[in-house]
């Protein structure tokens, strides 16, 4: 008599692809903190924030709260145009990416502190931010 263990395999089989799903999933959400609407992105890599809607001076958040838990931020996402209205930035240490167009077209950008733990900032990441004239790096 001869054996076959495939109905043994295949629950393996979909155990490992199931895992490898898992490892691609990104949970999306959004908050509203001091008049300002965030969107997030939280992987198993990353934990990215981006504004949708901002003007005057803002300081990207340092830590958001998703389903209970807490989550330190590790990059920055690119800003939407409802957001053209920043002036000045303030990036918390911690953060270890800017994003490529993170703040494109933020016309009235004037000033940015980033902080000595960003080790990469992206491609065009303040392209058209024709006012920035102050760019604090420690």
């Amino acid at each position: 008599m001869k054996r076959t263990f495939l109905p043994v395999k295949l629950p393996i089989v979909g155990w490992v692809l199931i895992s490898a799903l898992n490892a691609w999933a990104i949970v999306k959400g959004s908050f509203v903190d001091n008049g300002i609407t965030w969107n997030y992105k939280i992987s198993d890599t990353f934990v990215e924030v981006a504004c949708s809607t901002a003007s005057g001076n803002i300081e990207i958040p340092a830590e958001i709260i998703h389903g209970g838990k807490s989550y330190r931020v590790t990059r920055i996402g690119q800003f939407s145009t409802g957001s053209r209205g920043i002036t000045g930035v303030t990036i918390p240490d911690g953060i270890t990416e800017i994003g490529d167009s993170a703040f494109r077209s933020c016309y009235n950008l004037y000033e940015v502190s980033i902080p000595g733990s960003v080790t990469k900032i992206g491609d065009k990441a303040f392209y058209e931010c024709s006012a920035l004239c102050e760019v604090s790096i420690p």
